[in-house]
């Protein structure tokens, strides 16, 4: 079941018909808050355990599931998530990059 939380709608509830690619995205309120870029970095993919090199939302290029990573810190490990058997292993791609700026 997916969370009500944030909007988020549920498998069982009274919500209607939402398509199965809108279910597995990332979702915001404001997109002023976000800004569409297309870098190279964001085609990089990165095995569990490796070094997250940025601070953002990571999602599993197998299964879709999402993870947020601080940049030095260690990305999540296979056992954050199961895969159906035959599926294969976590790889992570970071899908929103966090902006850390100072005053």
């Amino acid at each position: 079941m997916i969370s009500r939380a944030l909007g988020f709608p549920s498998q069982t509830g009274p919500v209607g018909r939402v398509r199965t690619q809108e279910m597995n995205m990332a979702r915001y309120q404001t997109a002023g808050f976000l800004t569409h870029v297309i870098h190279a970095d964001f085609d990089k993919t990165y095995k569990v355990g490796e070094t997250a090199p940025f601070s953002g939302i990571y999602r599993c290029t197998v299964c879709g599931c999402e993870a947020v990573s601080l940049g030095g810190n260690t990305l999540p490990p296979e056992s954050h998530h199961k895969h159906a058997a035959g599926q294969g292993t976590t790889q992570w791609q970071i899908i929103v990059g966090a902006v850390h700026t100072t005053a």
